[in-house]
């Protein structure tokens, strides 16, 4: 039987519930707070749950119109859910995952304590709630970072030849008389439409009634964001063509990335002004007092969802901070590779010029191979005897390897093959064919995604999460990727049995 809430009791159980939450998250919140501080593209991400929040105030009214009927079944999947991510994502050292975790907990928390109807309400909140972190829009915005790249190119070569400017465009270059510019993957402008569309949203329900304003301010936001950055990078080629300078952002460096969300969030308080001042004509509804009366809600029932829901938190709480990982070192070093293989002599070089080599890393080497006909290929392994946070197998700082990464089977010994990845990579002027795989425990593993969730599980089932990363790559000197590539199959064909002995701990 339904009674009315005692809003005392009923705020105390919801701030102890909190309190328990905030210990279990800790260490993923603050490591999503560090991805507000260091990124400038996310930079925004501390202001999204206090929108949230906000947009959920608004509805307060309405919540009023339902009863709290608890759905302990349901919310108790989804807070399981959630509790094996958080481990999954400790144990192997993925942000990502984590973050996931904590958006998957809150609303499974609001489905178990107040119910569907309250859960049909918050969607508007808890869907703006992943623009504050980067683990659901980073895939995408990879993926679509080159055909912006593409299209910044072209319009801005436009606009530079309209105003007079010579200017031939070579898909991501722009040469000019004088200099060469280049749109690179930083500067395709996609970064900060995250930050723009973060704003968007919370100014387009709050400023504007029905769906088709609303969409049309979301869509205008985005066209806004390529727009910037075209401009940004017309007035970057103006500046250097007209002063000679070297320093290609202008002065006071004005022309970087956050011009793009500036200009993007002043178009956008325009419009939205524009637009309710010649739409709006009516009060926003959602501020409407539908009910003033206290919700209702069966105690027994709500008591059963509190203890069910504060059971799995401090159950996930004890086995997160309890997890210790057992390092495993290597049974000989890297350097005990054989320097001669097949008919590839190598030599040591130094780690610290290396650019892609894994942060964090327990053991590394660089070695150079050179073939009798004098082509060289360079090798390089970064071995991890366990992995924690900012100390991961894969890291955003290699992005570089990752964004262009296709598969390939490799056949070795007998009748067997290995998946690795390859891709190619710009150095300067020149070209880089690259070919890279993980190796857990001796077991190849090209897709980072796969390596992340193996570790996960060797973590949770063995408590360890070593391995390594393994790049070969040589420069494309004859303009043939296909021919560098047929250089490292043979190189790795020879390598692999060696290799693979001495990873395997």
């Amino acid at each position: 039987m339904n009674h009315p809430i005692n809003l005392s009791g009923f705020w105390l159980k919801i701030g102890v519930l909190l309190s328990v939450f905030v210990l279990t998250y800790a260490n993923t919140m603050a490591m999503i707070f560090q991805t507000w501080t260091s990124r400038d593209d996310y930079s925004h991400g501390a202001l999204v749950p206090f929108i949230a929040f906000y947009l959920a105030w608004k509805k307060r009214y309405r919540f009023r119109q339902f009863a709290i009927f608890p759905q302990v079944a349901g919310g108790l999947t989804v807070l399981t859910l959630s509790g094996v991510m958080l481990l999954l994502g400790t144990t192997g050292g993925v942000i990502s995952v984590q973050q996931l975790s904590v958006l998957t907990a809150i609303p499974g928390l609001i489905w178990m304590l107040l119910g569907t109807q309250y859960l049909k309400q918050l969607i508007l909140p808890l869907v703006y709630l992943p623009l504050m972190v980067p683990v659901l829009l980073d895939p995408v915005i990879t993926h679509i970072r080159w055909p912006f790249q593409l299209i910044t190119a072209k319009y801005a070569g436009v606009l530079l030849k309209i105003i007079g400017i010579s200017v031939f465009q070579n898909a991501q270059y722009l040469e000019l008389p004088n200099i060469t510019l280049e749109v690179a993957d930083i500067c395709s402008g996609v970064n900060y439409f995250v930050s723009i569309i973060a704003v968007a949203v919370p100014l387009a329900f709050l400023t504007q009634q029905g769906w088709k304003p609303r969409s049309f301010l979301l869509f205008f936001a985005i066209f806004v964001g390529i727009l910037a950055n075209i401009v940004r990078v017309t007035l970057i080629g103006i500046w250097t063509y007209y002063t000679g300078s070297s320093i290609v952002h202008g002065p006071f460096h004005i022309f970087q990335g956050l011009f793009v969300s500036t200009f993007g969030f002043v178009s956008l308080f325009l419009a939205a002004w524009v637009m309710a001042k010649k739409l709006s004509s009516k009060n926003n509804p959602d501020n409407d007092r539908v009910s003033t009366s206290i919700p209702t809600y069966n105690l027994k029932r709500f008591q059963k969802a509190w203890i069910t829901a504060m059971v799995v938190l401090m159950s996930t709480a004890g086995l997160v901070y309890s997890y210790t990982p057992h390092p495993v070192p290597l049974n000989n070093e890297l350097n005990s590779l054989p320097k001669t293989i097949g008919q590839w002599k190598g030599t040591d070089s130094s780690v610290k010029g290396y650019p892609y080599r894994a942060p964090g890393a327990d053991h590394e080497m660089v070695r150079t191979y050179t073939n009798p006909s004098g082509q060289s290929i360079t090798l390089y392994i970064g071995y991890f005897e366990s992995q924690r946070q900012n100390k991961e197998l894969i890291n955003y700082k290699l992005s570089a390897l990752y964004e262009e990464a296709k598969g390939l089977e490799l056949p070795i010994a007998g009748n067997d093959s290995i998946s690795v990845n390859k891709t190619m990579v710009r150095d300067g002027a020149r070209n880089i064919a690259l070919v890279y795989w993980y190796d857990l425990n001796g077991e190849v593993v090209a897709n980072p995604y796969m390596a992340k969730l193996l570790t996960s599980l060797d973590g949770l089932a063995n408590g360890w999460t070593n391995g390594a990363i393994v790049i070969v790559h040589s420069y494309i000197d004859d303009n043939d990727f296909s021919i560098a590539l047929d250089r490292q199959r043979d190189f790795i064909q020879n390598l692999y049995p060696l290799l693979h002995s001495l990873l395997s701990s």
